[in-house]
């Protein structure tokens, strides 16, 4: 070592950030009594499920004010002394083998909250975990439009999905749009226009004197684009070249 230097020890690199905590399925119910914060005060509110079990990872030992307020409504509807079947069984009820997630809808059977859990995560639109029994892929069904509406033709479209109830109710839909658009064509003082036309070829309509007139007196004001493509005379252009 050079003189005049001392040694400096290594740095280690920053610790990464920390996720904050996020409650993945409801474990028990967290009583809202008010939280005394002097000092000396204790910080956990009394425990009306008996105390939780020691070395549980999935319960905490003091309760955060900011957890007892993001408490659930459903859960707020346990009845005093009761836990819930996922009480305690987090990695269970988060797994995403479909072993452990039958295991875990079979134990929600039995939960006295079960329909508020499951309508909980379906509105909020949980990713991942049991709730309520029902699985991530039980909840994106629930979620998914009823099949003969517009948005779910869009969802079928966008999924790359074909659905026969969606496609016909759909050009059912776009054939009343576009006879709806053809009688006010129809209705204008003209009687008639270029994009009535149109719509009636597109509804495989016979055309109406009154459009065809509209049609050759727009066409009749317009110059006409030579038809420099014909085979003949691409022939010509060729052979001249």
């Amino acid at each position: 070592m050079p003189p005049g230097h001392r040694s400096h020890p290594a740095r280690r690199p920053p610790d990464p950030p920390r996720r904050p905590a996020r409650l993945a399925v409801p474990l028990r119910t967290a009583p809202a009594a008010p939280v005394d914060t002097r000092k000396g005060a204790p910080t956990s509110p009394p425990d009306r499920t008996g105390g939780a079990p020691h070395g549980d990872p999935t319960v905490t030992d003091h309760w955060s004010p900011v957890l007892i307020a993001d408490i659930p409504d459903f859960l707020r509807r346990l009845p005093d002394g009761h836990q819930t079947p996922c009480y305690g069984h987090g990695r269970l009820f988060t797994s995403d083998t479909p072993a452990d997630q039958n295991t875990a809808a079979a134990l929600c059977a039995d939960c006295p909250i079960r329909e508020g859990c499951a309508d909980h995560a379906t509105d909020r639109g949980e990713p991942e975990g049991v709730w309520g029994g029902l699985t991530p892929d039980d909840r994106a069904a629930r979620r998914a439009p009823a099949c003969g509406t517009e948005a779910a033709w869009r969802r079928h479209a966008q999924l790359g999905d074909a659905c026969t109830t969606c496609s016909e109710a759909h050009e059912a839909r776009l054939r009343d749009n576009r006879l709806t658009r053809l009688a006010a064509e129809h209705a204008r003082p003209e009687g008639g226009s270029l994009a009535g036309y149109r719509l009636e070829l597109l509804l495989g309509l016979p055309t109406c004197a009154r459009c065809r007139a509209v049609r050759r007196a727009y066409y009749a004001d317009r110059p006409r684009t030579p038809r420099w493509y014909r085979r003949g005379q691409v022939r010509e252009v060729t052979t001249a070249a």
